[in-house]
């Protein structure tokens, strides 16, 4: 019985080894798919923060294409392929020779990768031309070869490079070789990575491997693909990177190419990862929840409560730290809206993520604020993300401590925060102890107790109480007084008296949210007009009482505007005062001693009227001045002083002058001055350019005002040196 229990474990794990086998050998497999276009090939390759100008491929339609590797030695899960034959020969068991020859142009470029060869053919190109956001650029690559094993260390080698040209780098075509060894500076090639083992091919000797370079051949690097089944090369390399520093927002160009040497046997092929072209940008992970919902506001968080974590990500991880750059906008003003947050970010080396941590600060003036992070780059804003900065929540009752009646009910007013949720305790005397203004009904005296929570914000709990007392039936001989006015106008000062107040105090109200407690008398305005109910009451109910209420009339002042101040020249205008009106409320009285709505002046004066309707009065005044006089000093002094030099009765002295003409003669007769002029200086006080003496001049003025009256001024003027 054992030993057939042995047997048939055996033959269980036997089964079970086969059938792990075969599903292994099901899933594991290199897929090729031949003949791809330029633009597909670079449209495959690009990754983050690179943007394709243009594209070229050069290549047999056969030589290139893409595939996707499961569980095969080519270590990249997908990408495109760069042959110089048949890329679907480079799938499947390795064997004695898979190679095609296309009998195609070489490239001249390799040349000087490829040995003692003077002979290139069947050469494989992608060109790209490229935009970089960042300042590196690299892509992933494992390049493999049947070449391995016969031509190792040979007089010549199939060639491949990636050449990069562009500002700062070259700008010489084909470039600079990217295809190195890591930490050295000598190409990958077949005579650069291999087992160390020297070929069978007449002419290979280790000297071909050491003169690549120092360390050259790279044995570590190097994979044997002997009695392989996946893949048809003989040998393969690592997965290699070919990093190189860049200018952003600069145009690069990248030639990747592969051919072989000497003839057309002995392919080789490059594999290239898909979205591996990458430029070393940076971006908000988008995908990671910022702050909370709050309130129906996504990506918020709350002032003085829980911060939130907002991380960046990097397209490639380097070896070196690297500095990311961010700006601020937004309403939110750093330091004050939120702790301050740095302009640049340090993202350790060897790193793919930097995250921040943004707290909300109390300091900042209310309100909400909106903060929005930018990730900055040479070639502008790289990436932005916006967070919402709610104030601190807070939570009052509205409602004093109370003193209420048996079998009462009345409702506890608060004040609070949106997206609040309550509760009330002890629940058993409300309608609801979730509402904001539950209705409360004690038996006894309660104190209620508020707790408040703004939920998914992470702020402390919120308390609050308000006691409720019970009272039972009593007398209350509080009166409301007779008022002693009879009119009331809108915004003047009333006085209210309550008679036998009472000594649990009482309280005035004048309308919502308009009250005062034991004063009396109380003085009140009324701010608008209308009906208002005032009502004097105990602020501790005697329960059985009634209020003291009264119904208050409060008129507004009638409008009154008599316009800006004007002027009239007297005898020969008229202006209107007042407008015609139909309401027989409205009465007028005019400091002329009219009693109308109109009045029509005449002559120059202040002119003012009270306007009464319902007992409120109003009034208004309007200055009208004299808009034609001519005014004419009796004496100058030109001394030379810069006051009163001149004798000139114009502009100031004067308002309403159109025409004018003035003589002034000594005492013998003679015209010392004539002007006709509205404009000037006047007479300076000579006489043929002679000082005139002190003494009495004769002035005739003939002038005309803008009304068309004239006048004729006759008179004497003391010249005074």
């Amino acid at each position: 019985m054992i030993t057939k229990t042995v047997r048939k474990t055996k033959i269980s794990i036997l089964i079970i080894l086969l059938l792990s086998l075969r599903i292994t050998t099901a899933f594991a497999q290199l897929t090729i798919t031949p003949t791809s276009t330029a633009a597909a090939l670079a449209a495959k390759l690009t990754g983050p923060g690179v943007t394709i100008v243009s594209d070229t491929l050069i290549c047999n339609a056969l030589a290139n294409g893409t595939f996707v590797s499961v569980s095969t030695p080519i270590a990249i899960d997908s990408g495109i392929i760069l042959s110089t034959g048949k890329v679907s020969q480079a799938t499947g068991a390795e064997s004695a020779l898979t190679s095609t020859n296309f009998a195609g142009a070489g490239d001249p470029d390799l040349l000087p990768y490829s040995g003692t060869a003077t002979t290139l053919v069947d050469a494989c190109e992608l060109i790209i031309h490229f935009v970089p956001r960042g300042d590196t650029i690299s892509f992933r690559y494992q390049f493999g070869s049947e070449e391995y094993r016969q031509s190792a260390c040979g007089l010549y080698n199939d060639a491949f490079a990636f050449f990069i040209s562009g500002p700062g780098i070259s700008t010489t075509l084909p470039g600079v070789n990217m295809a190195l060894v890591p930490g050295s500076n000598i190409p990958v090639a077949v005579n650069s990575v291999n087992s160390g083992t020297i070929g069978t091919t007449p002419g290979c000797a280790m000297t071909n491997c050491t003169s690549m370079g120092p360390g050259s051949p790279f044995t570590a690097f190097y994979i044997n693909n002997t009695g392989g089944t996946q893949v048809a090369y003989r040998g393969y390399t690592d997965v290699f990177s070919a990093i190189h520093k860049v200018t952003p927002c600069d145009t690069y160009r990248i030639k990747m190419s592969i051919v072989d040497a000497g003839n057309g046997l002995y392919d080789s092929g490059v594999f290239i990862e898909a979205g591996s072209l990458t430029s070393n940008t940076f971006s908000f992970d988008h995908v990671d929840s910022i702050g909370h919902t709050i309130n129906g506001v996504s990506s918020t968080i709350v002032k003085g409560c829980d911060s939130t974590t907002v991380r960046i990500n990097a397209s490639t991880t380097q070896p070196f730290p690297q500095s990311i750059n961010l700006a601020l906008g937004g309403t939110a003003v750093n330091g004050v809206d939120v702790a301050t947050i740095a302009t640049s970010v340090i993202l350790p080396a060897n790193n793919s993520s930097v995250s921040l941590n943004i707290k909300g600060l109390t300091t900042g003036t209310p309100g909400t604020k909106v903060l929005t992070l930018y990730i900055l780059s040479s070639c502008g804003i790289a990436d932005s993300i916006l967070i919402n900065i709610l104030d601190s929540p807070s939570v009052r009752i509205l409602t004093p401590d109370t003193n209420i009646c048996a079998d009462k009910s009345f409702t506890i007013r608060t004040s609070g925060s949106p997206g609040l949720t309550y509760s009330w305790t002890p629940a058993s005397t409300l309608n609801s102890a979730t509402v904001a203004q539950p209705v409360c009904s004690p038996t006894a005296t309660t104190v209620y107790t508020l707790t408040a929570n703004l939920p998914g914000s992470g702020c402390p709990l919120m308390f609050n109480a308000v006691k409720v007392s019970v009272n039972s039936p009593g007398n209350n001989s509080l009166t409301m007084l007779p008022l002693l006015d009879s009119v009331f106008c809108q915004g003047i000062d009333y006085t209210f008296m309550a008679g036998n107040t009472n000594s649990n105090g009482y309280i005035w109200s004048f309308g919502p949210g308009d009250s005062i407690k034991n004063v009396n008398p109380v003085v009140h305005a009324f701010g608008g007009t209308g009906i208002y109910t005032v009502t004097l009451s105990p602020l501790v109910p005697l329960c059985g009482d009634t209020l003291n209420i009264k119904l208050i009339h409060v008129y507004e002042f009638p409008s009154v505007y008599l316009g800006e101040d004007t002027s009239i020249c007297p005898g020969s205008g008229m202006i209107q005062l007042g407008a015609p009106s139909n309401n027989n409320n409205l009465h007028w009285l005019w400091n002329t001693g009219a009693a109308v709505p109109v009045i029509y002046i005449t002559a120059p004066g202040t002119y003012y009227v009270t306007l009464s309707e319902n007992g409120c009065t109003n009034s208004d005044s309007i200055v009208i001045a004299n808009d034609c006089y001519m005014d004419i000093p009796n004496v100058f002094t030109p001394n030379g002083d810069g006051l009163n030099d001149y004798f000139f009765p114009r502009q100031l002295l004067t308002r309403g002058l159109t025409k004018f003409s003035m003589n002034i003669f000594n005492r013998w007769g003679q015209i010392v001055f004539t002007s006709e002029s509205l404009e000037g200086r006047g007479w300076d006080g000579t006489f043929n350019n002679i000082p005139q003496p002190t003494g009495c001049f004769v002035y005739v003025i003939d002038a005309e005002f803008k009304d068309g009256q004239t006048a004729h001024r006759k008179g004497n003027v003391t010249l005074i040196r």
